[in-house]
């Protein structure tokens, strides 16, 4: 009996040229845990070619983002060298990029890539496959 439904448009996350799914070898895997140990943002990290990521995520709750299971993702450099993550959106239609929105043939967004405020260098592209 299959009594969960996801909602939504699932995302998952590839590292470096293999495009490692995050998270696939529960060894190299540390988490989820919360921020300050209670805090409702979670955070894990993975090792992969030498290099840590930490993937850090909370779900919005302002309610025009909150009821449609808004969930915001960053991904930082814990140590070693650079790498690449890639997202990966599963998406049951077309899409479209605009201005670094990736949206369905509705015009809903389904992801927004935002700077990093930091300095830090930074590449991101958005294109349908």
């Amino acid at each position: 009996m299959k009594t969960w439904k996801d909602s939504g448009v699932p995302v998952t996350f590839r590292l470096g040229d293999e495009h490692e799914l995050f998270g696939e070898d529960l060894r190299k895997l540390r988490g989820p845990c919360y921020e300050r140990g209670y805090l409702p943002v979670v955070r894990m990290t993975y090792e992969h070619d030498g290099t840590v990521f930490t993937e850090e995520s909370f779900a919005s709750v302002e309610p025009g983002l909150a009821e449609h299971g808004v969930l915001f993702t960053r991904f930082l450099l814990g140590s070693g060298k650079p790498g690449q993550v890639v997202a990966h959106i599963d998406s049951a239609g077309p899409v479209s990029v605009s201005q670094g929105v990736l949206s369905d043939a509705k015009g809903h967004v389904l992801v927004g890539s935002a700077t990093t405020g930091n300095g830090m260098p930074t590449k991101r592209i958005l294109s349908p496959i």
